[in-house]
Formats: structure tokens, sequence, C-alpha cells
């Protein structure tokens, strides 16, 4: 590989590292001030307020989750096409097909996402407002409910669970063609992409922390990741 391609590399680590780094300040920053993730249950009248006392935190917070999200399309992008780059031509667009469900990943995420920065502050600010009448009240709790509900999904089983499954197991499957240096980062992925399927959509038995410990793992795949890049521009370019 040529060495011209170093620099890519070290683009893909620093993007890969900025989105793991940003997810965990948004987690923070959100944890802190609406206690997220436990919020996303929380019925109208105890988010309302809290979106309205720490809309500055809401804000930034959720978009540091929606550039967490976006950030995942050009790590996919940078980093399969470097480590395909030796590979069979269905090693390639097998990636590429990879490239597209993170893509269609990405934008779900920030379809269900950015209905906190927006629609869920109009809401709020409606429905706190003390001359709100009752059927004014009781009107933007049930838009509240269902919007949550069909955003929700939107982001959280189509564009976390479903097309981020699909998305790390095509990117699997298209390192297994590769070549034998990254049949591990293939499999690793395979496994990855089991382990963030929606389970919890399908199975009332599914713990509630399955949820918790599906989005840990994928974090720590973006780190491996990074960990292959930086190997790869050190070792081989």
């Amino acid at each position: 590989m040529e060495s011209e391609k170093r620099p890519l590399a070290w683009l893909g680590i620093l993007i890969a590292v900025l989105s793991f780094t940003l997810f965990q300040a948004a987690f923070i920053t959100l944890g802190s001030a609406i206690q997220w993730p436990d919020s996303l249950d929380y019925p109208p009248e105890r988010i309302f307020p809290l979106l309205i006392e720490k809309a500055s935190a809401v804000y930034s917070g959720y978009y540091m989750y929606l550039m967490y999200s976006l950030l995942l399309i050009p790590i996919v992008q940078i980093s399969g096409g470097l480590f395909t780059d030796r590979g069979t031509f269905w090693s390639v667009q097998l990636m590429k097909v990879a490239v597209g469900f993170a893509v269609a990943s990405a934008v779900l995420r920030a379809l269900g996402i950015v209905r906190w920065q927006y629609a869920m502050m109009y809401l709020a600010g409606v429905h706190e407002q003390p001359e709100a009448s009752a059927a004014a009240i009781q009107t933007t709790e049930i838009v509240f409910q269902t919007l949550n509900l069909y955003a929700g999904k939107v982001g959280e089983h189509l564009g976390v669970g479903l097309t981020g499954s699909l998305m790390l197991a095509f990117y699997g499957l298209a390192l297994l063609g590769a070549d034998l240096n990254r049949k591990w980062l293939g499999w690793l992925s395979l496994i990855v992409a089991t382990l963030i399927i929606p389970l919890e959509d399908f199975f009332s038995f599914i713990p509630d922390f399955y949820i918790t410990f599906s989005t840990t793992v994928f974090l720590l795949w973006i780190l491996v990741v990074a960990g292959a890049l930086f190997r790869l521009q050190s070792r081989e370019l």
C-alpha cells in the first residue's frame, strides 16, 4: 500500500477517536442534565420541565450525540477502503455495501436524535406555559408519546440496530475476503453485528441492560478499528 495513504489512515484514526469521545461527552452532558438515557422513558410531565430547565445542555448534548452518529460514515468508508485496498473484487463490493448501510444508519440515527432538539423542545414549551389549557396539555402529551415512539424506533431500531448490524455484517464479510491480516477484525465485526441486533424489540425476556451492553460493544469496536488503522499505517504503509 502506498505511503501517501498514511495521512488517510491517520484521518480515520482521529475521526474514530473523536467519535468515541463525542459519545462520552454526550453521555456525561445529557446524563447530568436530564438523567439520560433513563429519561428516554420518562413520561411527558416529568421530561418536559427538565427539557426547559436544561435546554442548553440538551441542545449541546444531543448535537454531540448527532456528530458521533454522523462520523460513523467516514469511519467505515476510510477504514473499509484501506483494509480492502488489496482485496478481491467481491470484498471491495461488499465494503461498498457496508458504507451504504453506514450512511443509512447515520441518517436514521440523526432522524431519531433531532426530535429532542426541536420537536420535543417545542412541545415542552407549549406544555409548560402557565396559561396552557387542559386540552393543550393533553394534546402535547399525546403528540409527545406518539412522536417519541415513532422517532425513537426509527433511530434505535432501524438506525442503531437493523442497519447498524447490517453495516457490520457486510464490513466483516468484506474483510474476510480481503487478506489474512484483517480476518480477525472481520470475525469481530460479525460478532458485534449479532450483538447489536435489537432483540429487545422482538423478545420480552431480554434484560434492560442489554441495550447498554450492545452500545458499549459497538463503541469498543470503533476503538478497535482505530487501533487496526494505527497498526496499518505504522507497519504496512
